[in-house]
C-alpha cells in the first residue's frame, strides 16, 4: 500500500486484453495481517483482513516484478475472499485490476497522469499503407550479403490544431529458436500531446475513443490498442519531446473481439484518400462526437462485441438510423413547446369512464407525437439528406417505398412480434437488410465528415460490401 510501503505480501498478477487483469495474493498463517480490517464495502486505505463475503474496493496497490520494475495497480476490487480450513487461517486474496502501470509507484488515482500517450492500434499500419521493402541479394558475396531498402512515408505526421501525431518506425525482431528466420516490420501509433497533463480515463474518452471509432470506419474492423505508453516528461523545459520522457507501460481490459486483418483493397477508405484533409475530418469527426456519442456507440459498438443474432443487429442499426437521424437533422412536425397545447387538448379529450391502465398507455404514446415516426425518417434521410446519391441508393436498395416498409415492418415485428407481410424474417435475407443500413450510415458518416460528394461516391461504389449487394 501507498502509506505502508514496507509491509508486502506475495502474489501473481496475471493479465491478458479481453478478460483484463487479476491480482492474487496469498499468506498462511493465524496471526494478524499486516493492517487492521474494515468494514464491508467500504475504500481500503491499507490491507485488509479480507472478511469472508466483503466487497472490499482498493484505489492503489503498489509492486514490484521479478524485473525490478515498480508497478502501480488502480481500482482493484476483491472477488474471493479466505476461508478458515481446521483452525488454520488460508489468507487467499483474489482482485479484479482496472488499470496496470508499469514503470512508477503512484501514490493516489489523481497523480496518475501523463503529458502524452502513444497508443498503437490494430490496422493501422495496414491503413496507413505501410509495410512495404526493397531487397537486392548480393550473389557474388560469398556471405550472400540482402540489402534491404527502405524508405520513410510521407504521411501527414502532424494533424493541427488536435495534439495529435502519427509515428511510423522500423522494427526488427531476430527469431530466438530458429536461426533461420527473423522478422522486419513497420510499426506505427497515435501520439496524442494536449497542452496539459491528462488521466489514463481522460485520453481514453476524449481522445482513444474517437480515433478507434474513426479507424473502424476506414477498415470494417475494430481498432483495439496493442500497446499503450505514457509519457512523463522528466524535465519542463522538454515539452515537445517523447524519448527523453519517462515511459509507463500501460494495460488495461478490452474489447474481447477477434482481430482479424483486411487486405486495403477491401477497405472503407485507406489514409492516401484523406491525407490532404486528415486534420478537417479529424476535428469534424471528434466535435461530433461530443454531441452525438450515443450514435457512435450504437453503430461501432457492433464491431466491438462477439456475433450476435442477427434480428438483434438489425434492430441496433434500425435504432442508430433513428437516433442519427434524430440527432443530426431533428425531424419534428412541430416544437415540442408548440406540441403542449396539441397533446394537452387531445389528453383532455379522452372520456372519463376509460380504463386507467389504457390512459396511461395513451398518455404516454401521445407524448412525443411532435416526432418523426421511422418511416418518416427513413424517408427524408432517402429523399433528402441522400439525395447526392439517389443513383447509389437505387441501386443499393431498390424503390424507396418497398425498403421503407421492409425497414419498418421488420423492426416493429422484431420489437412486438406482431404479424406483417412486410417483415423480413429469413435470416438470410435479413443479413443483407442489415448491410444495406450499414452502408447507409456509413455514407452519412462520411457526409459528417466533410468529405466531398464525389469522393465519397467513389468510395462506397468501389467498396466489397456495397459491389456484393448492389442488384
Amino acid at each position: 500500500m501507498p502509506e505502508s510501503p514496507k509491509q508486502a505480501l506475495y502474489g501473481i498478477l496475471s493479465f491478458n486484453p479481453s478478460d483484463g487483469a487479476t491480482l492474487y495474493l496469498i499468506t498462511y498463517n493465524t496471526t494478524e495481517l499486516l493492517l487492521d480490517g474494515i468494514p464491508d464495502t467500504q475504500t481500503v486505505k491499507g490491507w485488509t483482513q479480507f472478511v469472508p463475503g466483503s466487497n472490499v474496493h482498493i484505489e492503489i496497490i503498489h509492486g514490484i516484478n521479478h524485473l525490478g520494475e515498480r508497478i502501480t495497480l488502480e481500482n482493484c476490487w476483491q472477488i474471493k475472499s479466505p476461508m478458515n480450513f481446521r483452525n488454520i487461517f488460508v489468507r487467499e486474496a483474489q482482485f479484479d485490476v482496472e488499470n496496470i502501470y508499469v514503470g512508477q509507484h503512484f501514490n493516489t488515482p489523481a497523480q496518475i497522469q501523463f503529458d502524452s500517450l502513444i497508443v498503437e492500434l490494430t490496422n493501422l499500419t495496414n491503413w496507413l499503407g505501410l509495410g512495404r521493402f526493397h531487397n537486392d541479394l548480393d550473389t557474388d558475396n560469398k556471405l550472400g550479403t540482402i540489402k534491404l531498402e527502405y524508405a520513410e512515408p510521407e504521411l501527414a505526421s502532424s494533424i493541427q490544431n488536435m495534439n495529435i501525431r502519427i509515428s511510423s518506425s522500423v522494427k526488427f525482431e531476430p527469431t530466438l529458436t530458429s536461426f533461420s528466420e527473423s522478422h522486419l516490420y513497420h510499426d506505427s501509433a497515435f501520439i496524442l500531446t494536449p497542452k496539459s497533463p491528462l488521466s489514463f480515463k481522460q485520453y481514453m474518452d476524449v481522445y482513444v475513443y474517437n480515433l478507434q471509432n474513426f479507424l473502424t470506419l476506414a477498415t470494417y474492423r475494430p481498432a483495439i490498442p496493442t500497446s499503450i505508453i505514457g509519457t512523463i516528461r522528466t524535465s519542463s523545459s522538454d515539452k515537445n519531446a517523447t524519448s527523453s520522457a519517462k515511459r509507463i507501460r500501460v494495460f488495461s481490459k478490452f474489447a474481447n473481439v477477434e482481430n482479424k486483418p483486411i487486405d486495403r483493397r477491401f477497405m472503407l477508405f485507406r489514409f492516401e484518400e484523406v491525407e490532404e484533409i486528415i486534420t478537417e475530418c479529424l476535428e469534424k469527426w471528434f466535435d461530433k462526437s461530443k454531441e452525438y456519442k450515443h450514435v457512435f456507440d450504437l453503430y461501432f459498438g457492433l464491431f466491438y462485441v462477439p456475433p450476435i443474432y442477427i434480428n438483434l443487429e438489425f434492430l441496433i442499426l434500425a435504432q442508430t438510423i433513428e437516433t442519427y437521424h434524430r440527432d443530426f437533422h431533428e425531424g419534428k412536425y412541430v416544437s415540442k413547446e408548440d406540441y403542449q397545447k396539441y397533446y394537452e387538448a387531445m389528453y383532455n379529450a379522452l372520456p372519463d369512464d376509460i380504463n386507467s391502465r389504457l390512459k396511461n398507455r395513451l398518455k404516454g404514446f401521445l407524448q412525443y407525437g411532435y416526432e418523426f415516426s421511422l418511416r418518416t425518417r427513413l424517408k427524408h434521410l432517402l429523399n433528402e439528406v441522400l439525395s447526392e446519391y439517389k443513383d447509389e441508393m437505387n441501386n443499393l436498395i431498390g424503390r424507396f417505398k418497398d425498403f421503407v416498409n421492409k425497414v419498418t415492418e421488420t423492426r416493429n415485428y422484431y420489437t412486438h412480434y406482431t404479424d406483417s407481410k412486410y417483415a423480413v424474417t429469413d435470416p438470410g435475407q435479413l443479413y443483407y437488410l442489415a448491410q444495406k443500413l450499414k452502408i447507409i450510415l456509413q455514407i452519412c458518416f462520411l457526409i459528417e465528415l466533410g468529405i466531398p460528394s464525389d469522393k465519397i461516391r467513389e468510395m462506397i461504389t468501389s467498396s466489397s460490401a456495397y459491389k456484393r449487394l448492389v442488384k
